[in-house]
């Protein structure tokens, strides 16, 4: 799901109307793993799709977006592919908007240029990846779904600290985690962590670790 942070990018890209309302069709909620569930005649805008896409890693959410834009999942794919080979991430491979198929891969290093390029130059996506709640009200029915981040510590972190995680049964737990320190944004990678909670602990002992590095401290 750490790929949902290239699909993010490849979505605004585009200049998107965010308001636009749109709604998740019946074939986008057969994907396991997280969804956002609407209910029929309910829609929601452009911007809610993207939050959810990334606050609640909601796959179906994420395989929308190149839909409501008029682009193949393939072409997506290829753009998300483009978007980091313009950024020089050698390593990564991109294959579907929402990083579902193992295909999807790349190395802690780009994963974590392409975050920082991702929260330091798209604003929607840095505030999406730090919400630790988001609430969206549905048109036709105005029921409120309420989507929490995947990163369930994100509440004891400092407010600001944008996250990512991911996880497939191949990938084990992924995640991306942020820290700032002195006007800078430090970002920590950890990649096949066995432990959702160890996943956490790895990444903010890295960013531990740089902020000692960065400040002599």
């Amino acid at each position: 799901s750490l790929a949902k942070i290239a699909s993010a990018m490849t979505a605004l890209d585009q200049a998107p109307d965010l308001a636009q309302q749109v709604t998740v069709l019946p074939n986008e909620y057969t994907l396991r793993g997280g969804n956002l569930r609407l209910q029929a005649g309910e829609t929601v805008s452009f911007k809610d799709l993207l939050f959810a896409s990334i606050v609640g890693s909601a796959n179906n959410a994420a395989y929308a977006l190149p839909r409501l834009l008029g682009i193949s999942d393939e072409e997506y794919a290829r753009e998300m592919n483009r978007k980091a080979v313009a950024l020089d991430l050698e390593t990564l491979r991109f294959t579907d908007p929402a990083g579902f198929d193992p295909k999807n891969v790349g190395s802690a290093y780009d994963l974590a240029r392409l975050a920082a390029e991702a929260f330091a130059r798209y604003p929607l996506i840095a505030e999406a990846a730090a919400t630790r709640e988001y609430r969206i009200i549905a048109q036709g029915s105005e029921r409120e779904h309420v989507i929490r981040n995947t990163n369930k510590h994100l509440s004891d972190l400092d407010p600001g600290t944008e996250s990512k995680t991911g996880y497939l049964d191949e990938a084990l737990f992924c995640l991306v985690l942020t820290k700032h320190v002195d006007g800078k944004r430090l970002v920590a990678v950890v990649l096949g962590h066995p432990s959702e909670t160890g996943a956490i602990h790895d990444a903010r002992a890295l960013l531990d670790l740089a902020v000692t590095r960065l400040t002599g401290t």
